[in-house]
């Protein structure tokens, strides 16, 4: 069955209940012990709001897991950016049942990696792998001691936002960021975006289209029926 990683920020606005504002990987620990975690999807959504509506998306990923447009690679950096999670959204992606964490650790001042397994259920498993801190196959990118590996902003190749800040003319960046505007609920945003991206490209055919769509998302019919017109005129 497809999955998208839609479905998995969908879960952004559910909180659940009892959850600490500090939040690290011994309390994912105790989520995978407490809780009757089996997958990816169902380990997202046992995570605090605060962990999980700080994100960074990512389109094409040089990390173990991969990425596309359509199914992002999500990076959650909680509101400290001291404790990250990441995972994608595709079974044909690379690393798929994998989430990845990274945590600062005060007392080495190091930076900890982990990788965290989910077998399928299917094939008879169904408890999480974790594997060793900075783990050989993280140390080949990240190196040792470990560190993030992530350029100053704003180059940040492969991140939602930062193409079509980079390039406000670029209609195909424009149309994606847009796409994962609406995906993850910021219609808003998304409209806003797309309508001064047909204003620098006003007679882009498929821009006018996404702007419509945007519009409609948000209920302004008339509008998105005025734009989808003139996307459609000859």
């Amino acid at each position: 069955m497809r999955r998208t990683l839609c479905l998995f920020l969908g879960l952004l606005g559910t909180a659940p209940p009892g959850q600490a504002a500090a939040f690290n990987f011994a309390s994912l620990q105790s989520l995978l012990s407490h809780q009757d975690i089996g997958s990816v999807e169902e380990l997202i959504a046992a995570l605090p709001p605060a962990q999980r509506n700080h994100y960074a998306l990512v389109f094409e990923s040089r990390s173990l897991q991969g990425a596309s447009p359509e199914n992002p690679r999500a990076i959650l950096f909680g509101p400290d950016a001291r404790f990250i999670v990441t995972f994608n959204g595709s079974p044909a992606q690379r690393g798929f049942r994998v989430v990845e964490t990274m945590e600062f650790d005060d007392e080495s001042q190091e930076f900890r990696l982990r990788e965290l397994l989910f077998p399928e259920r299917a094939a008879g498993v169904d408890k999480v792998v974790v594997s060793e801190v900075n783990p050989q196959r993280c140390a080949r990118c990240h190196g040792a001691p470990a560190r993030p590996v992530w350029d100053t902003f704003p180059l940040w190749p492969g991140a939602y936002g930062e193409r079509y800040r980079a390039d406000p003319k670029n209609a195909e960046a424009a149309l994606a960021y847009g796409q994962a505007l609406r995906a993850t609920g910021q219609r808003s945003q998304a409209a806003a975006m797309l309508e001064q991206a047909t204003i620098a490209l006003p007679g882009d055919k498929a821009l006018l289209a996404g702007y419509g769509r945007a519009l409609a998302d948000n209920g302004n019919f008339q509008q998105a029926f005025d734009v989808l017109s003139r996307a459609h005129s000859p």
